[in-house]
């Protein structure tokens, strides 16, 4: 599964607007902890290794090159085994995975909290969140079977956005906001490397 989303920033009023005629899942927290190297090559790569209230999940950026429909949205291949991380990362099976990243050289980069508001609307799934680093954002998203669908999706969610009256400028997730505030020197690296690449 290939997950498409946009990120935003809006306010109070817009967030009423953007519940009006969705369903309310419900209201949850939860933790998160990332895990790179100390020169971040994962994140460099916009690779994200993290365990949410002890469960692992890899988010791989997936090229959103050569469409201009794409430009405006993310795209990550998750991947929630253990067994999975290990073989994408080429960790071998000693001890935990924490442990065992722990040998490889990985260790926490962020650690923070998140209160979410989730909804559904129509296809799409909307999460409010308002993280313990003073942090909020919105993720409106929807997973791709394939990546035949990705196009199909991105247009949806842009004219969702537009619908909404939110705005389609590049928005930080939580966790590169988190470096950008708690580690200015590695977040400038991100930037660059980031821009070398064709990344964000």
């Amino acid at each position: 599964m290939i997950e498409v989303e946009k990120k935003f920033r809006i306010s109070k009023s817009k967030e009423q607007n953007l519940a009006k005629g969705a369903k309310f899942i419900g209201e949850f927290s939860f933790s998160d902890t990332y895990y790179d190297k100390s020169s971040y090559p994962l994140a460099k790569k916009d690779i994200w290794l993290r365990s949410r209230d002890g469960k692992w999940q890899l988010k791989i950026g997936e090229d959103d090159s050569g469409s201009e429909t794409k430009k405006f949205m993310d795209y990550y291949e998750e991947v929630v085994t253990e067994g999975g991380i290990r073989k994408i990362l080429g960790i071998e099976h000693y001890d935990s995975l924490a442990n065992d990243l722990g040998r490889e050289g990985y260790a926490p980069i962020a650690t923070f909290t998140t209160v979410r508001r989730k909804y559904t609307k129509g296809s799409f799934s909307i999460d409010v969140d308002e993280a313990s680093f003073g942090y909020d954002v919105v993720e409106v998203e929807c997973f791709a079977k394939d990546r035949g669908q990705i196009e199909k999706i991105s247009e949806e969610l842009i004219e969702f956005a537009k619908e909404h009256e939110l705005d389609l400028k590049e928005v930080h997730g939580k966790v590169v906001e988190y470096i950008k505030q708690h580690d200015p020197e590695n977040y400038t690296s991100l930037q660059d490397a980031w821009k070398a690449a064709g990344i964000h």
